[in-house]
């Protein structure tokens, strides 16, 4: 009752949280009822959840992290919390 009275009326993102602990996350926080919206970016687009936004962009790219920056700046939301779950790291050697 104390998380779901903080999180009432803000806006969350969740990157990385299509599947595992970053899914868990997400499931979580949508119980609770109090975000005003959740948005979810992952490597693929979840479409058959409706009360979700979703980007889909591969963070382990260069390309990606600026397409998705994009995005997000497109859309205009302003986010009051965000989730970070990225599972796979880029390539340090070789980043584009």
């Amino acid at each position: 009752e104390i998380l779901a009275e903080k999180l009432r009326g803000t806006n969350v993102l969740c990157v990385g949280c299509t599947k595992g602990i970053g899914r868990g996350i997400v499931d979580a926080l949508n119980s609770l009822q109090s975000a005003s919206t959740i948005s979810i970016v992952g490597r693929s687009k979840i479409d058959h959840i409706s009360e979700f936004k979703s980007f889909a962009f591969d963070l382990s790219t260069y390309q990606g992290c600026r397409a998705l920056s994009a995005a997000l700046k497109e859309d205009g939301t302003k986010y009051d919390l965000i989730f970070f779950t990225v599972g796979v790291w880029p390539d340090f050697d070789n980043p584009l």
